[in-house]
């Protein structure tokens, strides 16, 4: 793949927080979601203010997730540059990057489900509705723990006089995954700090997803100026 190609999917990253932003932030209003203690009628009204504007935020951001990839082809190319063959670690940040997207848009689509009728359905079932797609949102982190794992792994284990990618972006990795993994406790919790929407499961989960994009973006420039302008095939495993 080319220097250029890769550059222009590093900036996918970038496309993938602007559209997730626009669209869950400044159209459906979901930035912080609403409350698990709400109430049924809560949630309703909640969704029915303007569910036009909701349908087409959730879009924009269903678009955003799938740019993800991009990103994480990224990832993976220049993981390998480190690791070499077999890329064990590459392969599983290039898995887990693709498993991801999923897991935006699943959650996603579901809140799309609740809001295409939402004049039809019973209350109940809308929160219902909404408690699973805001716990499949923020409640299952294990695909970017160990997308930030892989990556931080195979940073720290370069030992070249001057790694291809520093090695504070692998600590980096390592904490974000970290601070991630609070998310599992979201099952357990209506409120507080470790409900979905509170701040170790919800506030720095995010700020570590968007430092994971900047963070390995930037560095991945970097890299890539040390590539050729057009990158070599890789040579048949």
């Amino acid at each position: 793949m080319s220097t250029r190609t890769q550059r222009l999917f590093v900036w996918s990253g970038l496309g993938c927080l602007v559209l997730m932003g626009v669209g869950l932030l400044f159209l459906a209003g979901c930035v912080p979601p609403p409350s698990p203690t709400h109430t049924s009628a809560e949630i309703v009204a909640f969704y029915s203010g303007n569910p036009v504007r909701m349908r087409a935020g959730f879009a924009i951001a269903m678009f955003g997730s799938a740019l993800i990839i991009p990103f994480t082809v990224v990832l993976f190319l220049q993981m390998q540059r480190i690791e070499g063959r077999p890329s064990p670690w590459a392969y599983l940040q290039l898995a887990a990057g693709v498993a991801d997207m999923f897991v935006f848009i699943l959650p996603l689509m579901i809140l799309q489900t609740a809001v295409y009728r939402i004049d039809e359905l019973a209350p109940e079932t809308v929160r219902m509705l909404n408690d699973m797609a805001w716990i499949l949102f923020v409640g299952p982190p294990s695909m970017i723990v160990l997308q930030m794992i892989s990556v931080g792994g195979v940073v720290l284990q370069d030992r070249s006089p001057d790694p291809l990618l520093p090695r504070w972006v692998g600590y980096y990795n390592l904490w974000a995954a970290l601070v991630s993994a609070c998310g599992t406790t979201v099952p357990f919790f209506k409120s507080g700090p470790l409900a979905w929407d509170g701040l170790f499961t919800y506030w720095i989960p995010v700020a570590a997803f968007v430092g994971f994009v900047g963070v390995n973006g930037f560095a991945l420039h970097r890299a890539l100026r040390t590539e050729s302008p057009t990158a070599p095939e890789p040579a048949p495993v």
